[in-house]
């Protein structure tokens, strides 16, 4: 499949390139799982008519009263000024008030209006909370069959086991933490299409010819079985059960004898391999005993010690991307001749039983087998000594048919507008430039470094660099300008163009609106175009249709290059690990794990520096350019140490849009740092068909309407309402409640709220009441702009392109 030119067609003008494939993100469920609001909708509008029919009716009866108060008596001008007051502020007169104002000499039609009004506005009250008792009902049925049924009854045994097989109708009222949890995952299945089990199924258009339609993959996460490997490793009698390798080295000066340590960070249940360099020069004893005696042969403490220590490092058992890592480590366990080990191989293979039984299960069965399962994970991890693992125990994805297939050919030019927006903000980052000086400094213009790793590594451990590096961090996370000329600095032929992946929807009212480009393009966000958003998929969208999209691109980026692609803490990491195995492998040296056949080490490489261009580039020990691309899903920013810094070469491109901005956690936490005290309204952000960013407004947490002690649903509802209707929100929006911790998973992603439902309102309010800053966008597109057709209604779509534009020719402009 070849890439297709979008614009540059004229001379001195970018080429944009756009990939031929299309990865479309399917919502589980129908938009219309979430219209349950509507009748409150209909009274709260009617209620607000009568309402303001009230207020023109008592704007005639307060001036009728007003002049006869001087003519009245002490104690009848009080109660006429009590009753202008009681008119003003809405209340209810009694029947007695009524006849007072008559024999006050207040006109009969006055009187007769405004109590006419009033009782309007009574009857509209009584009909509205009609509507909400219905609407409460109809959306604990609904949360009920999706709890009993269907896509989300599959998912939610993994993803929230607390739930309970079925729910009583005190545990799916309003603000319950069942009715909380169900919602969430209902509006992530109908109308936030992210990835996550059967919540949100994709597809490859065009579509693999061989491969099923529709296809899940379940999976053990793979950071539980690393954390068996480990203690296992760790345990000296099934030391010849596996190989091991002294830590890896880091090239230096004479006299130092630095080493990358490795640890695991967790960051609630993103795990992730960081590397530390120290210097091992008081072990040298210990290091020259480790490359020269097999570890099975050690002293059982010492071999313990070394591991624990990170001296000797036990060698991931696996390959990359395996589909059966507890087979793999239960295979490796039945190479030793402890006593023990095939009780331990057997008992690894019999969880990984366990977790294809619940693949194959119903909603039903997954909660009964669930709970046994967890069980023998916690009895597996006894076994081998490690942690109770307190995870999720089974992944899963699913891909779903091609129900877009091909779009018309005005969204290329709708690409080509995104691309324009978003081509001047993407700069060649400043730590590019200062692994670049740093490379001059060591190697000199033109220079070679036999390891490129091994230079990385270096510039890790090196203290002086540290500060540029810092200060380099600093200035790439500075705003940009959209005439910023760093846009069009050089990068060498093996690394990545600027590129980005566009995710976005279209919103219209049918597929023949579609056709006939009655649309609207939204952009949601932005994202690598290097392959990590598409290969995660690869097991259940066809690895060789993937793989075969996916080299086909990237020969396109990268000619005349060997391609070559990098997925960091695949051991240990499940987002990771999935997309790795298979395309043309590169490994990370300070990650030690069985060798596919035809990997290549990135201490292989060599990097040299191109004085004609004043670039950095990879090549192999014959010359030849090799192109190392990160593959991975994780953003690259996550990556720590020498990887970080290889990186910064590999993909020098560094996304300041405001829309990525907004996204990113930490600079969203600087912007809105100690929360704000006024609202800030942003209007829409659009060129021609295309929504750059949605419409938004920024409150200060506290204006949102809570409900009081004692307060009815219906009068905190119409609060709502009026506070909504004040700052012309739509009735649907997505909200980001932000506190002080940016890394604070239930805030780092917008959430649905319809100010019409009760149980929306009760499940963002606990949310917002720990938050100083509320950042609300329109819900664009609305779910009456969902026109996939899918077998049981229209489905919210995600697309997702590939778009490149050629490296500078080194030129500023």
């Amino acid at each position: 499949m070849n890439p297709r030119t979008i614009s540059g067609t004229e001379p001195g003008t970018e080429r944009v390139l756009s990939a031929s494939f299309r990865l479309d993100r399917v919502s589980g469920l129908p938009a219309t799982a979430l219209t349950l609001s509507e009748p409150v909708r209909v009274q709260l509008d009617r209620y607000a008519a009568a309402a303001a029919a009230l207020d023109v009716a008592v704007t005639p009866l307060t001036d009728a009263i007003f002049p006869l108060v001087p003519l009245a008596e002490q104690g009848a001008r009080r109660r006429l000024l009590k009753l202008r007051r009681l008119a003003h502020r809405g209340g209810v007169p009694t029947a007695a008030d009524l006849a007072f104002l008559g024999d006050a000499g207040v006109p009969d039609a006055e009187l007769k209006r405004w109590q006419s009004a009033r009782e309007e506005l009574a009857r509209q009250l009584a009909e509205l909370e009609e509507a909400i008792a219905g609407c409460e009902a109809a959306t604990a049925d609904a949360l009920r069959t999706h709890l009993e049924g269907g896509p989300l009854a599959l998912s939610l045994p993994l993803v929230s086991a607390h739930l309970p097989e079925k729910a009583s109708a005190a545990e799916l009222k309003p603000g319950t933490r069942t009715a909380r949890t169900l919602l969430s995952y209902l509006v992530r299945a109908a109308l936030k299409p992210s990835p996550l089990s059967r919540l949100t199924t994709v597809a490859l258009h065009p579509g693999p010819a061989t491969e099923p339609a529709e296809r899940s993959e379940t999976a053990v996460p793979i950071g539980l079985v690393h954390s068996l490997f480990t203690e296992l490793a760790a345990t000296p009698r099934l030391a010849d059960a596996f190989a091991y390798a002294p830590a890896c080295p880091v090239p230096s000066r004479p006299g130092r004898t630095p080493v990358v340590l490795t640890s695991l960070s967790d960051t609630g249940g993103f795990l992730w391999s960081t590397e530390r360099i120290v210097d091992a020069g008081l072990y040298q004893a210990e290091l020259s005993e480790l490359n020269d005696a097999h570890p099975a042969s050690l002293p059982p403490a010492r071999l313990a010690r070394y591991v624990r220590t990170g001296l000797l490092v036990p060698v991931v058992p696996w390959e990359q991307g395996s589909r059966a890592p507890l087979i793999d480590l239960a295979d490796a366990l039945l190479g030793s001749a402890a006593e023990d080990a095939p009780a331990l191989a057997d008992a690894l293979m019999a969880f990984e039983t366990g977790v294809r039984a619940v693949a194959a299960a119903g909603p039903g069965d997954r909660r009964r087998l669930l709970p046994a399962l967890r069980a023998q994970a916690d009895r597996l991890a006894d076994l081998c000594g490690a942690p109770r693992w307190n995870g999720q125990l089974v992944h899963e994805d699913a891909s779903t048919p091609d129900l877009v297939g091909p779009l018309p050919h005005t969204v290329a030019a709708d690409l080509e507008t995104v691309a324009s927006a978003l081509r001047p903000y993407l700069i060649r980052s400043h730590v590019y430039d200062a692994v670049l000086e740093a490379f001059r400094t060591r190697y000199g213009a033109g220079g070679r470094c036999e390891n490129a790793a091994g230079f990385f590594m270096e510039l890790q451990a090196d203290s002086a660099f540290k500060v540029a590096f810092h200060q380099a961090r600093m200035r790439d996370m500075a705003p940009a300008s959209a005439q910023d000329e760093r846009a069009f600095l050089p990068v060498g032929r093996t690394s990545a163009p600027p590129s980005t992946a566009v995710l976005y929807q279209i919103s219209a009212d049918s597929a023949e609106a579609v056709r006939d480009g009655g649309y609207r393009m939204v952009v949601n966000q932005f994202g690598s175009a290097l392959g990590g958003l598409v290969t995660r998929f690869g097991r259940i969208l066809g690895e060789e249709a993937v793989a075969e999209a996916q080299m086909g691109w990237l020969e396109e980026l990268f000619p005349g290059c060997e391609i070559r692609t990098l997925s960091l803490s695949g051991q240990v990491n499940n987002l990771q690990h999935a997309g790795a195995g298979y395309l043309p492998e590169l490994r990370w040296p300070a990650e030690r794990q069985r060798r596919r056949a035809g990997s290549l080490g990135f201490d292989q490489l060599v990097l040299r520096h191109d004085a004609a261009t004043d670039t950095l580039e990879f090549e192999d020990t014959s010359g030849r350019p090799v192109a190392p691309v990160y593959t991975g899903i994780v953003p690259s920013h996550i990556a720590t140490g020498a990887a970080r810094l290889a990186l910064a070469v590999m993909d020098p491109w560094l996304d300041r849009s405001p829309l990525t901005r907004d996204n990113h956690p930490f600079l969203r936490a600087q912007a809105y740092a100690g929360g704000t005290t006024e609202t800030v309204r942003t209007p829409r952000e659009t060129a021609d068909r295309v929504v750059l960013r949605r419409a938004r407004w920024v409150f200060p947490a506290a204006s949102f309407p809570v409900p009081e002690r004692g307060e009815p649903t219906a009068a905190h509802l119409l609060r709502v309402d009026q506070w909504r209707r004040y700052w012309q929100l739509p009735h649907e929006v997505f909200f980001l409640a932000l506190g002080d911790d940016p890394l604070d998973a239930n805030r780092r992603k917008p959430m649905w709220l319809d100010l019409s439902s009760p149980h929306a309102v009760a499940t963002a309010l606990p949310l917002i009441a720990g938050a100083h800053t509320l950042r609300v966008e329109e819900a664009l597109p609305g779910r009456e702009h969902a026109w996939v057709a899918g077998p049981d209604g229209p489905r919210t779509c995600e697309h997702v392109s590939f778009l490149a534009w050629d490296r500078s020719s080194g030129d500023s402009r």
